[in-house]
């Protein structure tokens, strides 16, 4: 909680920037990233804040020494490049992305040296879309609407579901999958169906699902669900984010609690959209990026938003 980190293009020039800030003093120091005009996929702090991985289109993933502001190293491949989505061990020893050749395969990487550490799971014919990792279970959604559960130390896959691609149907295209994990659970969802899906973390057997009743209902709106999806730091709530609204749901009751109020912004609709959503560990602030450049936040407590409705 005491730094935010925010990457991606824009500015007089065009090209990549990484920015991180610090929440209590209000400074910002633009990291020596290097990026061009590549479209960032996502920044990662390690656990204990001092290094920030980034992953780029075109750029691949690098790390970098917060303090010093310098880079350490580009992640290695062993074959192809490697990738978003990436996730950190609660250690900070590796970094978790995606080597992608002929095949995608999710794999450890040294944050220091950035050479290969091992392999987690076996390889796959359609990328990765999201991933999340927490040193024994590491679960990944993909663009052809699947989700799959790892049991990292053992090397076996737990379980793999089809649930959001069958539910878009045969003609939906891709159909990218967003997935989190708690210390009980694994939730998943996709922008083409209704349904936060829940699943226990230890064997990947169905934990009930959510129906979102907050999304649009004109069939023919495109990519009207959760783009991004994350469990606060306790586990206790989930937190989607759909165009530029937060909501947050209880996945043990399996129930909506709300809607984070004053997350609106200003600007074009587009320029509302989140394109990334954070939760400090002891789930006491919660921090939005949007596409048009502003960062939200809200502290525990804040009440919810409910969109009036009736005459």
């Amino acid at each position: 909680g005491e730094r935010i980190a925010v990457a991606g293009t824009g500015g007089e020039s065009g090209a990549g920037e990484v920015v991180v800030r610090d929440t209590t003093s209000g400074e910002q120091t633009t990291l020596d990233a290097g990026l061009g005009a590549d479209t960032v996929q996502a920044v990662r702090f390690s656990p204990d804040g001092s290094m920030l991985a980034v992953a780029a289109f075109g750029d691949g993933v690098r790390v970098w020494d917060v303090a010093s502001g310098k880079v350490l190293t580009p992640i290695l491949a062993r074959a192809g490049r490697v990738i978003g989505p990436i996730a950190w061990r609660p250690d900070g020893s590796g970094l978790v992305a995606q080597a992608v050749d002929e095949t995608s395969r999710i794999g450890v990487w040294d944050p220091r040296t950035g050479q290969h550490r091992r392999w987690l799971g076996d390889p796959a014919d359609e990328m990765a879309y999201s991933l999340a990792y927490d040193g024994s279970r590491l679960a990944v959604g993909r663009i052809d609407g699947s989700v799959a559960l790892w049991d990292t130390a053992a090397g076996k896959r737990l379980f793999r579901s089809t649930a959001h691609r069958d539910a878009a149907g045969a003609d939906a295209g891709a159909v990218p999958v967003v997935v989190a994990l708690s210390d009980r659970l694994l939730a998943s969802a996709s922008q083409y169906d209704n349904s936060l899906r829940l699943y226990h973390r230890g064997d990947g057997s169905a934990a009930g699902r959510i129906t979102d009743r907050t999304r649009s209902s004109d069939s023919s709106a495109a990519a009207q669900g959760p783009t991004i999806m994350t469990f606060s730091g306790d586990g206790t709530t989930l937190l989607t984010a759909t165009g530029g609204r937060v909501m947050v749901w209880d996945p043990v009751e399996r129930t909506r609690l709300g809607r984070l109020a004053g997350g609106t912004g200003g600007g074009t609709t587009g320029g509302r959209t989140i394109a990334a959503l954070a939760v400090t560990a002891d789930a006491a602030t919660t921090v939005a990026a949007r596409i048009g450049g502003r960062v939200v936040d809200w502290r525990r407590g804040t009440p919810w938003y409910e969109t009036p409705r009736g005459s």
